[in-house]
């Protein structure tokens, strides 16, 4: 098989793509900024849009601010809340409130089924001046139960106590009742 050659017209139309292709990079390889003359380029000769504000001088660049305008409107109602302010002054001291209880105090009253009875009933008291908030009792012995427990006046507590069997259990066993007693104003 034989090789054709190109044919001028081919040589001449690939050399000129080439020195089209190359020509602008050519020419801004052989030309630099300190090279240009003091206001040789214009306005006139930068393309429009090709400018950015990084390519401008500082001084520029604050020569493009102008002066803050007007506050805008208030947005629509109903939007996010903005952040949260700072405190307030403290307000003014509010009135006297309700006396309420004072001087709280747990009465212990120590009591015992003697041997030989098969029920009884046993009354404790706050001390002097005291109101009743609350109570119970308990009993020590698997033998006995409790009857009642029950506040038997603005200050004391009062607790029937007996045999499961309805006969005498033949040892003292004790019984507490316990108080619980305050000052109420």
């Amino acid at each position: 098989m034989r090789s054709r050659r190109p044919s001028p017209a081919i040589i001449v139309a690939i050399v000129a793509l080439v020195f089209a292709a190359t020509g602008s990079a050519t020419a801004a390889g052989l030309i630099s900024g300190s090279q240009l003359v003091g206001n040789s380029v214009t306005s006139a000769k930068i393309k429009n849009r090709t400018l950015q504000v990084k390519d401008l001088s500082p001084a520029a660049r604050q020569a493009l601010r102008g002066k803050q305008g007007p506050a805008g409107p208030a947005g629509p109602a109903g939007g996010e809340p903005g952040p949260q302010g700072p405190a307030g002054p403290a307000g003014p001291a509010g009135p006297q409130g309700a006396p309420g209880i004072s001087g709280h105090q747990v009465v212990t009253g120590i009591h015992v089924l003697l041997g030989n009875q098969v029920t009884r009933t046993f009354t404790t008291a706050c001390p002097a001046g005291k109101k009743l908030l609350g109570g119970g009792v308990r009993g020590f012995d698997k033998r006995q139960r409790i009857l009642a427990s029950y506040p038997s006046a603005d200050n004391a507590w009062t607790a029937q106590v007996t045999t499961f069997s309805g006969a005498p259990i033949g040892v003292h066993t004790p019984v507490h009742l316990r108080l619980i007693c305050a000052d109420v104003a």
